[in-house]
């Protein structure tokens, strides 16, 4: 029994970490930001969902906490941009209803994420019988995995129709380092 929860401890671990990878990457967004692509970082992340998929009961964890190391990592490259040019063309009046209706549908876009994955277990079949016992079918977790890199795949093409010029009088100009002025030598009092 202590072998088990010492399994969950570890998968703990690992999803807790990929969400302070998360939180920590989220704050480094605008540095990397015009270095790298969206449709980069959409695919990227779907890759690491992809990836993850091959996972089997042999599998070292050091795979699967690798996986959810990119995955926290190109996720936060995704949840910043996209709430920015959500109210990138947004007027200060409009911004309470934009926020109440962007969350609306952040929140609405999960649940229907996790119906539809939910559903796709199901249909499946999350165990089968071996030797007259109940095991789960790995799967049917495979094919969820699976389906939800697809389902980011398709975020890849409306990434690619969002034009930057839309929004190009709400982007700040990127700051530059001031010059650092030489100071004069102290004069020798004598």
């Amino acid at each position: 029994m202590s072998a088990r929860i010492s399994q969950k401890v570890a998968v703990g671990v690992v999803f807790v970490a990929a969400m302070f990878v998360s939180i920590m990457d989220a704050t480094i967004v605008n540095v990397a930001l015009p270095t790298i692509g969206r449709d980069f970082k959409v695919s990227a992340t779907a890759a690491s969902i992809g990836l993850l998929a091959l996972l089997g009961p042999q599998t070292s964890l050091w795979w699967a906490r690798l996986l959810m190391l990119t995955l926290g990592l190109f996720m936060a490259q995704v949840f910043v941009p996209v709430q920015a040019a959500s109210f990138a063309t947004i007027t200060p009046a409009a911004t309470g209803r934009a926020s109440t209706m962007f969350n609306a549908i952040r929140q609405l876009g999960g649940a229907i994420g996790v119906a539809l994955l939910t559903t796709v277990i199901v249909f499946v079949g999350p165990v089968h019988l071996v030797a007259g016992h109940a095991v789960p079918n790995l799967t049917a977790y495979r094919v969820a995995f699976l389906a939800a890199a697809a389902i980011c795949l398709c975020a890849v093409g409306c990434s690619l129709s969002i034009r930057d010029a839309d929004a190009a009088a709400t982007i700040p100009a990127r700051r530059s380092r001031p010059a650092i002025e030489p100071t004069a030598e102290p004069s020798a009092a004598a």
